[in-house]
């Protein structure tokens, strides 16, 4: 009973709080429980998927003009590929052309962990918010499991990946996170480095 009032009292902190919202924080964290993604033995990409959840990560444009008390819906355009789009977590790492190869290379790797359902889930979920969901709690370190479900051939069961496709899914993404996060990081210093418009 405890447990269930703490549980209920989170959520109702999560709920409030905008900047979590923006990050589907509720969906990567949805108890009150230790998060699997602290597991990952890259302290790199645990620390930048933190930030990420978290909605902190400064190079991020909704990050970064937060503090100018710009109106949310008014912090576009992404500074990376002129998108006339706010740049959110989920822009920067579903959306954003700039960094459309990276995730290309991302997805490949992701298919070569060999898992049937992972593949299956990836090559149907295209482009759709399920497939955001997806690639969203695999960068971030979210539940994927209940994800996968509707995708296993075997109607009914609940997909499960083994210990070795979650180790080699945690070292793709995380290759991946600190590449683009690397890359966002230097484009982000040479904009506040450029001079102002006249």
């Amino acid at each position: 009973l405890v447990h269930t009032f703490y549980q209920e009292l989170w959520r109702l902190e999560v709920a409030s709080q905008s900047s979590l919202t923006r990050t589907s924080y509720a969906s990567l964290h949805p108890n009150l429980e230790f998060a699997e993604y602290l597991r990952s033995p890259s302290v790199a990409a645990r620390h930048l998927r933190t930030r990420l959840r978290l909605n902190l990560y400064g190079a991020i444009g909704d990050v970064s003009r937060r503090s100018t008390r710009v109106p949310h819906c008014d912090r576009g355009p992404c500074e990376v590929c002129g998108a006339d789009a706010v740049e959110t977590v989920d822009h920067f790492l579903l959306h954003c052309a700039g960094f459309a190869h990276q995730r290309g290379e991302l997805e490949a790797a992701m298919r070569k962990v060999g898992n049937v359902v992972l593949t299956a889930a990836l090559c149907a979920t295209v482009g759709t918010p399920a497939g955001d969901d997806l690639r969203r709690a695999l960068l971030l370190g979210g539940p994927v499991e209940p994800l996968l479900s509707p995708y296993d051939p075997v109607a009914g069961t609940r997909a499960v990946l083994s210990r070795g496709d979650k180790r080699r899914l945690d070292a793709a993404c995380s290759r991946h996170l600190r590449a683009v996060c690397r890359s966002r990081d230097a484009r982000h210093r040479d904009a506040s480095r450029a001079p102002a418009p006249a």
